[in-house]
Protein backbone atom coordinates (compact mmCIF):
# COMPACT_ATOMS: atom_id res chain seq x y z
CA UNK A 1 0.00 0.00 0.00
CA UNK A 2 1.35 3.48 -0.72
CA UNK A 3 0.29 7.10 -0.69
CA UNK A 4 -2.26 8.61 1.63
CA UNK A 5 -4.80 6.38 3.31
CA UNK A 6 -7.50 6.95 5.86
CA UNK A 7 -7.73 5.11 9.14
CA UNK A 8 -10.66 4.20 11.31
CA UNK A 9 -11.45 5.48 14.75
CA UNK A 10 -12.92 3.35 17.53
CA UNK A 11 -16.41 3.61 16.06
CA UNK A 12 -15.24 2.61 12.57
CA UNK A 13 -15.59 6.11 11.10
CA UNK A 14 -12.71 7.70 9.23
CA UNK A 15 -10.80 9.78 11.74
CA UNK A 16 -7.81 11.09 9.80
CA UNK A 17 -5.20 10.43 7.16
CA UNK A 18 -1.72 9.04 7.21
CA UNK A 19 0.72 10.94 5.03
CA UNK A 20 3.17 9.71 2.44
CA UNK A 21 6.22 9.43 4.74
CA UNK A 22 7.28 5.86 5.53
CA UNK A 23 5.11 4.41 8.29
CA UNK A 24 3.45 1.13 9.18
CA UNK A 25 1.16 -0.67 11.57
CA UNK A 26 1.33 -4.46 11.71
CA UNK A 27 -0.19 -7.21 13.82
CA UNK A 28 -0.41 -10.97 14.10
CA UNK A 29 -2.63 -13.15 11.92
CA UNK A 30 -2.85 -15.70 14.73
CA UNK A 31 -1.55 -16.15 18.26
CA UNK A 32 1.70 -18.00 18.70
CA UNK A 33 3.42 -19.73 21.57
CA UNK A 34 6.75 -18.52 22.89
CA UNK A 35 9.60 -20.88 23.65
CA UNK A 36 10.71 -20.52 27.27
CA UNK A 37 14.10 -18.91 27.98
CA UNK A 38 14.74 -18.02 24.35
CA UNK A 39 14.26 -14.89 22.24
CA UNK A 40 11.69 -15.47 19.51
CA UNK A 41 11.07 -13.06 16.63
CA UNK A 42 7.50 -11.81 16.77
CA UNK A 43 5.93 -12.86 13.45
CA UNK A 44 4.12 -9.68 12.42
CA UNK A 45 2.45 -11.13 9.34
CA UNK A 46 -0.61 -8.88 9.01
CA UNK A 47 -0.29 -5.31 7.71
CA UNK A 48 -2.91 -2.77 8.74
CA UNK A 49 -1.02 -0.29 6.54
CA UNK A 50 2.49 0.03 5.14
CA UNK A 51 3.15 3.39 3.50
CA UNK A 52 6.18 2.91 1.25
CA UNK A 53 6.00 -0.89 1.38
CA UNK A 54 8.99 -1.08 3.75
CA UNK A 55 7.74 -3.75 6.17
CA UNK A 56 8.48 -7.39 5.35
CA UNK A 57 5.56 -9.34 6.81
CA UNK A 58 6.89 -12.75 5.70
CA UNK A 59 9.32 -15.32 7.05
CA UNK A 60 11.46 -14.90 3.93
CA UNK A 61 14.77 -13.16 4.43
CA UNK A 62 15.78 -13.20 0.77
CA UNK A 63 16.78 -10.21 -1.32
CA UNK A 64 18.48 -8.38 1.54
CA UNK A 65 15.35 -8.39 3.70
CA UNK A 66 15.08 -9.55 7.30
CA UNK A 67 11.97 -11.60 8.20
CA UNK A 68 9.15 -9.67 9.91
CA UNK A 69 11.01 -6.37 9.93
CA UNK A 70 10.91 -2.76 8.79
CA UNK A 71 13.65 -1.60 6.40
CA UNK A 72 14.45 2.13 6.52
CA UNK A 73 14.21 3.51 2.98
CA UNK A 74 16.00 6.76 3.81
CA UNK A 75 18.29 7.94 6.61
CA UNK A 76 16.56 9.65 9.50
CA UNK A 77 15.04 9.43 12.93
CA UNK A 78 12.30 6.79 13.15
CA UNK A 79 9.90 6.31 16.04
CA UNK A 80 8.51 2.92 17.03
CA UNK A 81 5.84 1.84 19.47
CA UNK A 82 4.42 -1.56 20.31
CA UNK A 83 2.03 -3.46 22.52
CA UNK A 84 2.59 -7.14 23.20
CA UNK A 85 -0.41 -8.96 24.65
CA UNK A 86 0.54 -12.08 26.61
CA UNK A 87 -2.10 -14.70 27.28
CA UNK A 88 -1.96 -17.91 29.33
CA UNK A 89 0.13 -16.04 31.94
CA UNK A 90 0.07 -17.34 35.49
CA UNK A 91 2.19 -17.15 38.63
CA UNK A 92 4.88 -19.35 37.01
CA UNK A 93 5.85 -16.42 34.74
CA UNK A 94 8.83 -14.78 36.39
CA UNK A 95 9.93 -12.44 33.59
CA UNK A 96 8.78 -11.14 30.19
CA UNK A 97 11.10 -9.16 27.92
CA UNK A 98 10.46 -7.45 24.62
CA UNK A 99 13.58 -6.72 22.62
CA UNK A 100 13.60 -3.98 19.96
CA UNK A 101 16.23 -4.97 17.41
CA UNK A 102 17.88 -2.26 15.28
CA UNK A 103 20.15 -4.06 12.84
CA UNK A 104 22.49 -2.74 10.17
CA UNK A 105 22.40 -4.08 6.61
CA UNK A 106 24.58 -7.06 7.61
CA UNK A 107 22.15 -7.94 10.47
CA UNK A 108 24.55 -6.84 13.25
CA UNK A 109 23.11 -5.10 16.33
CA UNK A 110 23.17 -1.32 16.21
CA UNK A 111 20.76 -0.63 19.06
CA UNK A 112 18.85 -2.98 21.30
CA UNK A 113 16.16 -1.69 23.66
CA UNK A 114 14.46 -3.89 26.25
CA UNK A 115 11.06 -3.63 27.93
CA UNK A 116 11.28 -5.78 31.05
CA UNK A 117 8.39 -7.06 33.19
CA UNK A 118 9.03 -9.22 36.23
CA UNK A 119 6.03 -11.53 36.33
CA UNK A 120 2.28 -10.90 36.27
CA UNK A 121 2.34 -8.57 39.29
CA UNK A 122 4.08 -5.90 37.16
CA UNK A 123 1.26 -5.92 34.61
CA UNK A 124 -2.08 -4.24 35.01
CA UNK A 125 -4.08 -7.36 35.76
CA UNK A 126 -6.14 -8.47 32.81
CA UNK A 127 -5.60 -5.03 31.28
CA UNK A 128 -6.64 -6.06 27.78
CA UNK A 129 -9.56 -8.27 28.84
CA UNK A 130 -9.90 -11.98 28.23
CA UNK A 131 -6.91 -12.86 30.43
CA UNK A 132 -4.42 -10.88 28.32
CA UNK A 133 -1.63 -8.91 30.00
CA UNK A 134 -0.15 -6.01 28.03
CA UNK A 135 3.40 -4.76 27.73
CA UNK A 136 3.73 -1.43 25.89
CA UNK A 137 6.90 0.43 24.99
CA UNK A 138 8.29 2.94 22.52
CA UNK A 139 11.70 4.05 21.30
CA UNK A 140 13.34 6.05 18.56
CA UNK A 141 16.28 5.09 16.37
CA UNK A 142 18.59 7.08 14.11
CA UNK A 143 18.74 4.79 11.12
CA UNK A 144 20.73 4.68 7.91
CA UNK A 145 18.98 3.68 4.70
CA UNK A 146 18.84 -0.12 4.52
CA UNK A 147 18.88 -0.75 8.29
CA UNK A 148 16.21 -2.90 9.94
CA UNK A 149 13.92 -2.81 12.97
CA UNK A 150 12.09 -5.81 14.44
CA UNK A 151 10.82 -7.18 17.76
CA UNK A 152 11.67 -10.31 19.72
CA UNK A 153 9.94 -11.62 22.83
CA UNK A 154 11.25 -13.72 25.73
CA UNK A 155 9.75 -15.19 28.86
CA UNK A 156 11.09 -17.10 31.82
CA UNK A 157 8.83 -19.47 33.77
CA UNK A 158 9.53 -20.96 37.16
CA UNK A 159 7.84 -24.17 36.01
CA UNK A 160 6.69 -25.73 32.76
CA UNK A 161 4.27 -23.00 31.72
CA UNK A 162 3.74 -22.06 28.06
CA UNK A 163 3.01 -18.45 27.12
CA UNK A 164 1.20 -17.14 24.05
CA UNK A 165 1.35 -13.81 22.26
CA UNK A 166 -2.23 -12.76 21.57
CA UNK A 167 -3.02 -11.84 17.97
CA UNK A 168 -5.91 -9.57 18.97
CA UNK A 169 -3.87 -7.45 21.39
CA UNK A 170 -0.44 -7.15 19.72
CA UNK A 171 0.68 -4.37 17.36
CA UNK A 172 3.93 -2.80 16.14
CA UNK A 173 3.98 0.68 14.58
CA UNK A 174 6.73 2.85 13.17
CA UNK A 175 7.09 6.14 11.34
CA UNK A 176 9.66 8.48 9.86
CA UNK A 177 10.09 11.44 12.20
CA UNK A 178 12.83 13.66 10.73
CA UNK A 179 15.91 13.78 8.50
CA UNK A 180 19.29 12.85 9.85
CA UNK A 181 20.31 9.38 10.84
CA UNK A 182 23.71 8.25 11.95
Amino acid sequence: MSGIIGFSGENGNKSGTIGSKPNFKVGLGSSHTLTANSYVTVNFDTEHWDIGNNFNNTSSGSGGLQPYSFKAPTPGKYCFTWIIGYSQMNTETTRCLTRFNHLDSSASDVLVTYADINGPDDFIENAMGGGVYAQAHSTSANMKAGEFASLSAYFSPSGTQALDISNTHTTFCGWYESAGGR
